[in-house]
């Protein structure tokens, strides 16, 4: 099916983008690799209401591409690809939880052309929400029902959550980078009108991509803290193949010691939840004491206490368990 026709727009500047999104509105959408934004518009699956017939290519702002060390952290352009990123000595040496995530997203080419924004902002993959031609009129289109789980009938064994949805969606963040990045502590950093902002990548997927705010904004970059000392981490995750596939569910861990003692755990699930979905319960159960095996056990049963799995992806809790048990084991094993 081809795509509706569309005009592109080069903004000179940051301010330039959002006067320009502005004054055009929801019909305008940032292009910045493409590879799931042009996707979307060949199959016009974003409906009447929602699809673009403006882009505004970011690619002519060369401030969103970087990568540096600064005293506050390590600080990534928006439009830096995957592959760059990945490639990094900074990641390499300070973040290797990121590289393992990185290499495991899609496949090399399309890594070389997403973008670390992009990646983070990317669109749910719900069948329902992205069927071509826009066949169904679901919630996040503005209509008043959710396919995926109306009457009970819907197909939701994999890309959907096992902890309840968010006004109404259930649809799963499908971002692997987000859960390694929110364990690291990064911020997201935004431009809008009133100024640049910050924001955790949990709260900002929330509120920024889940429920898609109106007014005028821009990612653009993050900020990674410094490793905290003595700290170890891990991500791993379960998809059906090794490349190309999206995570049925993933787990990344961040522990930090004071000599054999776990004194601060972060452990977030991805692919169960519509952001990254932080395991309290479980950090508690790890911090203060010297982990175990059976210890590691509790953590991963504690870590679904509150979910509420679809008639159809219970099957999700067993998977969540063995991932994130996985991911603490790796994450000592690189102490």
């Amino acid at each position: 099916m081809p795509a509706r026709s569309f005009r592109i727009a080069e903004p000179s500047s940051i301010q330039d983008f959002l006067d320009y999104v502005k004054r055009t509105g929801a019909k305008s959408k940032p292009l910045a690799g493409g590879t799931d934004l042009l996707h979307m518009l060949k199959q016009r699956a974003l409906g009447k209401r929602t699809e673009a017939t403006q882009l505004v290519d970011l690619n002519y702002l060369p401030e969103l591409k970087h990568m540096k060390m600064t005293e506050e952290g390590f600080a990534i352009g928006a439009m830096t690809s995957l592959s760059e990123l990945e490639e990094s000595s900074v990641v390499k040496d300070l973040y290797p939880i990121l590289g393992t995530a990185l290499s495991t997203l899609a496949t090399p080419l399309i890594r070389n052309m997403a973008t670390v924004g992009g990646n983070i902002c990317q669109d749910f993959w719900c069948w329902y929400y992205r069927a071509e031609g826009n066949a169904f009129d679901c919630l996040r289109k503005g209509g008043k029902t959710c396919p995926a789980i109306s009457q009970g009938e819907g197909e939701h064994e994999w890309n959907y959550s096992i902890f309840g949805g968010i006004d109404g969606c259930v649809a799963v963040s499908p971002s692997d980078l987000a859960g390694p990045l929110a364990v690291l502590g990064a911020q997201i950093v935004l431009m809008t009108d009133a100024g640049v902002k910050q924001l955790p990548v949990i709260e900002f997927i929330k509120d920024f991509v889940v429920r898609k705010i109106d007014a005028p904004w821009l990612l653009t970059g993050l900020l990674v803290p410094r490793p905290l000392p003595n700290s170890t981490s891990a991500f791993t995750r379960f998809s059906f193949r090794r490349a190309i596939d999206f995570a049925v569910v993933s787990a990344s861990v961040q522990l930090c010691f004071d000599k054999q003692t776990c004194i601060k755990a972060r452990l977030i699930l991805g692919g169960v939840y519509p952001t990254p979905q932080r395991c309290a319960r479980a950090e508690r159960l790890l911090e203060g004491n010297v982990i175990s095996e059976d210890m590691v056990q509790n953590a991963a049963e504690a870590s679904l206490e509150e979910a509420s799995p679809l008639p159809k992806n219970s099957h999700k809790l067993q998977i969540s368990r063995g991932v994130l048990k996985r991911a603490i084991f790796e994450a000592l094993k690189g102490r």
